[in-house]
């Protein structure tokens, strides 16, 4: 592999945890905000019990990753290399990359289990697909 490649490997996911320090705290009130929407049924108690432990995870995550970057950028000692703080903001990146796909999935789930029909929801089929008892033809 060379040497621009680990370069990039590691810039990018540390670009990505430099905006997450504001967009991950937005984000999980977000999610949490879209879920206590619809808090009345039973399976949403579900869906909000599984967020706010995935929330909580993933803040107590950010705030310790957050603290390392704040000593090396304050702090007279960062880490074994100059890397490191790149190092840390690259763990905060995937950190956020994980959190957006699971609250994605956990907003999937919860439409699909929210309507009505949700096996019919969360799989499009098209018209006429298969013939529906009492439609003409």
């Amino acid at each position: 592999m060379s040497a621009e490649f680990q370069h990039v490997l590691l810039l990018l996911p540390g670009f990505i945890g430099m905006g997450a320090i504001g967009l991950l705290p937005y984000r999980s009130l977000r999610l949490m905000q879209l879920l206590l929407e619809k808090r009345q049924q039973r399976t949403a108690k579900v869906f909000i019990a599984l967020a706010l432990v995935i929330v909580g995870v993933t803040l107590w995550a950010y705030f310790e990753l957050v603290s390392r970057i704040h000593t090396c950028l304050i702090g007279p000692y960062c880490g074994p290399s100059l890397g490191s703080g790149w190092i840390y903001s690259s763990m905060l990146g995937g950190v956020y990359l994980a959190f957006e796909l699971i609250g994605y999935l956990i907003q999937w789930a919860h439409r699909a289990v929210s309507s009505n029909d949700p096996i019919g929801k969360a799989v499009s089929t098209g018209p006429g697909f298969p013939h529906q008892p009492g439609q003409t033809s």
